[in-house]
């Protein structure tokens, strides 16, 4: 029974959070007054405190040059490829010299699937909150680069961002004659450049910095 009470005073309340508990509750010895108003008052402040959120909550469309600052600024970002039976989704580590993605990645299933299929999309994201993120997409093309002059290149803009951040073995960019100095064992790096069709970048940004009561 009380449970029941206690529902309909949650409805109520909902239903008239303006209003004073004198107008919405009816009398009953056994809830107290003070129990009452904190009933009132952590429900309108919370209802209170929610709209808050919701209109100061924008959801927009980035622009090319934001677009282009975050793929600038990003290290991993996520390439989705299918060979048509399915569909595969793995990060890497990558730069962007404001045309192009460049990248590189060991001999395996994400370079055999895109050889057969080179149309890709490619992905970066940067997630404050749940409520604060940002996050653009990339239509391509794969092209594997082939010649010396390419590679060269290529390794050059990847070791300049990277080399600050270089941890592991599969972050790190090899050079394709340092693999004769190893054993035949170690599958060569493929060096590869993900041409741009198209770009968009979605936002949403929460300006609210208030605390809801514990």
């Amino acid at each position: 029974m009380h449970r029941n009470f206690l529902i309909k005073i949650s409805t109520r309340i909902d239903r008239h959070h303006t209003a004073g508990l004198g107008s919405v509750l009816p009398s009953q010895g056994w809830l107290s007054n003070k129990l009452l108003d904190l009933i009132q008052g952590k429900r309108i402040y919370f209802l209170r405190e929610s709209y808050r959120i919701i209109e100061s909550t924008m959801i927009g469309i980035m622009t090319t040059e934001q677009n282009e600052h975050m793929l600038q600024t990003g290290l991993i970002g996520r390439i989705g490829c299918t060979d048509g039976k399915r569909v595969y989704i793995v990060p890497v580590t990558y730069v962007f010299d404001g045309e192009a993605i460049y990248a590189h990645s060991r001999d395996g299933l994400k370079i055999e699937i895109m050889r057969k299929n080179p149309h890709v999309c490619f992905e970066v994201e940067s997630i404050e909150s749940m409520t604060n993120w940002r996050t653009v997409i990339v239509t391509g093309k794969y092209h594997e680069l082939k010649s010396g002059n390419e590679q060269t290149q290529a390794l050059a803009l990847l070791k300049d961002r990277l080399m600050p951040y270089l941890l592991s073995e599969t972050m790190r960019p090899q050079s394709p004659d340092l693999d004769q100095l190893k054993t035949e064992k170690v599958r060569k790096p493929v060096i590869y450049r993900i041409e741009i069709i198209e770009m968009s970048g979605r936002f949403e940004k929460n300006a609210f910095h208030g605390k809801l009561p514990s």
